[in-house]
């Protein structure tokens, strides 16, 4: 800069001026990264930090700090490119372990979840009386421990024929496995399909399951198909544990979700009229 005719010359002022004009671009630079720090500063309530112009820069600089490396990290890959590279590796790998950890105890929570309600609605069957069961003690134990007479040396001896290979307590012991729940019966008084499902399979109050006690070639499926009664009420009820089952296979869904879909679509009806309506149509088509 020039001082005009007349005027003294301010070498400080003039050498300020100048360095300014050098570093506006840093200036600027700087007040876009600074202006967030301070946005109540009086100097950023000049208009030229409202024009369009600078704030569309300040946004580009914001979204190049945002990406722009750490200087330190740049520096560590710099200097150790291995090390860098066995780090990044191994958070990689801890971070994964972590994500299948999580969905692991995840799918442990909802199998306990179901589990506590298998026992929940067990334990209300037993209580609101939909499921009959009894108490039975076996005391033939305490019998052998505390006798020394002829009934001990029976008990004895029919157990050692038993272990020996004795043909007659063979058959015994086949007879007895074939009539393992003579008083069985199908219970007439439950009224969801998931009971329905759960007395096929499991057994309701601690008894057996309708496929363990009706197993076919065993003596109680051929009283069950001598009771006309029990023969009908089996033949009914299967209809919709197929049901399920074809649900479970065609549509790749867990048994779970397939009796939730089958009681959401019997609705207000009766499993009488549940059955009749898969008697009628084996193929209807049940929505999840």
């Amino acid at each position: 800069m020039r001082a005009k005719v007349g005027e003294a010359r301010d070498l400080a002022a003039t050498s300020f001026l100048e360095m300014l004009i050098r570093l506006r671009t840093v200036l600027i630079q700087d007040v876009a990264c600074m202006r967030h720090l301070c946005p109540t500063h009086p100097l950023f309530n000049h208009p030229l930090f409202a024009s369009s112009a600078f704030l569309a820069y300040e946004e580009q600089m914001q979204d190049h700090l945002s990406t722009v490396s750490n200087p330190r990290e740049l520096q560590l890959q710099l200097a150790m490119p291995s090390l860098m590279a066995h780090l990044t590796a191994e958070f990689a790998a801890q971070r994964q372990q972590d994500a299948e950890l999580t969905a692991r105890l995840a799918q442990l929570e909802i199998a306990g979840t179901k589990a506590a309600e298998r026992t929940h609605n067990l334990l209300l069957d037993m209580l609101s009386g939909n499921v009959p069961f009894r108490i039975m003690a076996d005391l033939s134990s305490t019998q052998l421990a505390s006798s020394d007479g002829p009934s001990a040396t029976a008990a004895s001896s029919a157990s050692t024929s038993a272990t020996t290979g004795n043909p007659a307590a063979s058959s015994s012991a086949a007879s007895s496995s074939a009539a393992r729940f003579p008083g069985f019966r199908m219970s007439r008084t439950i009224t969801t399909v998931e009971q329905v499902f759960r007395e096929w399979k499991e057994g309701l109050g601690g008894g057996p399951s309708v496929e363990d006690a009706y197993r076919r070639g065993e003596e109680g499926w051929e009283r069950m198909k001598q009771d006309a009664a029990e023969d009908k009420h089996y033949r009914r009820r299967s209809k919709i544990v197929e049901k399920i089952e074809r649900i479970v296979e065609e549509q790749q869904v867990t048994s779970d979700e397939a009796v939730r879909a089958l009681e959401a679509f019997r609705g207000t009806d009766s499993l009488a009229k549940l059955q009749d309506k898969l008697s009628r149509s084996p193929l209807l088509v049940i929505p999840l």
